[in-house]
């Protein structure tokens, strides 16, 4: 007995999907690599940057996208799968990684490209310290009890505190680095 191709009732042979989602997988995981470093060049006041890839929500995003156009191979498209497709592709784009930077006089926070961020004056920070998230407060921008959190991956993560009492959590997979930069940053660390 050969092997047997495998036909859908469109008549489209079926191919061995685990070859493609790793192909998908490298080759979007090296096209954010590429993209990271072209968009890491700081400015000449940079006192910290760093890129944390969502490694698993990467995984998610993608594992879906070939199961929604897996779904539309086999079945006839529906307008609304086309729609989930579009969004599932977008929302990888804008959240694949999480970037912070420290500056002269801020934190910036930012999601994959730049279009989802946030910046967070250094003079308004009254205390930061290292913190471990709880597991279901997931990734992404999150309310949680007393703040908000800006995470892409892990649980670990540095918490500042405003002068307007607002907390808000920065994920990172560095948080001892980040948090010695914060300190060192903050106007009242200067001598």
């Amino acid at each position: 007995m050969g092997k047997e191709k495998i036909t859908n009732d469109r008549g489209k042979t079926e191919n061995n999907w685990n070859i493609g989602i790793i192909t998908a997988y490298i080759l979007i995981e090296h096209i954010f690599k590429l993209y990271a470093r072209v968009q890491l060049k700081g400015d000449a006041m940079t006192r910290y940057e760093h890129v944390q890839p969502g490694i698993l929500l990467r995984w998610i995003f993608v594992l879906t996208i070939i199961f929604v156009v897996a779904l539309m191979i086999a079945y006839e498209p529906h307008p609304i799968t086309l729609v989930v497709l579009i969004l599932l592709v977008v929302f990888l784009f804008l959240f694949h990684c999480l970037k912070v930077e420290i500056t002269e006089s801020q934190i910036r926070v930012s999601f994959g490209p730049g279009l989802v961020k946030k910046q967070f004056s250094l003079s308004e920070i009254t205390d930061a310290r290292s913190v471990r998230n709880h597991w279901y407060y997931g990734w992404g921008i999150r309310k949680i009890p007393g703040g908000w959190m800006y995470n892409v991956s892990g649980l670990h993560a540095v918490e500042i505190r405003m002068t307007n009492g607002c907390l808000f959590r920065i994920g990172t997979d560095e948080p001892e680095k980040l948090l010695a930069s914060i300190k060192q940053a903050m106007p009242s660390s200067s001598p």
